[in-house]
């Protein structure tokens, strides 16, 4: 005989919080506010130079170097 089972609850997790949020939550102050941007821009900058050069090797049949030379 089956026995009636009890599905399990499902918890969705919280929206993520903006920027300005998070740094309110966090008191970050504003002069630290500017470094950390000037440095997310420039790591999404590289970021982006190493997608174009990754989609650029694919399309031109390069493979790139191997990390374990």
């Amino acid at each position: 005989m089956m026995e009636a089972v009890m599905a399990l609850s499902v918890q969705l997790p919280d929206k993520r919080p903006s920027y300005d949020e998070m740094v309110k939550r966090l008191r970050i102050p504003k002069a630290r506010q500017l470094k950390l941007l000037a440095i997310m821009d420039e790591t999404r900058a590289r970021w982006n130079a190493g997608q174009s050069d990754v989609v650029d090797s694919i399309q031109t049949g390069v493979d790139s170097e191997s990390a374990a030379r």
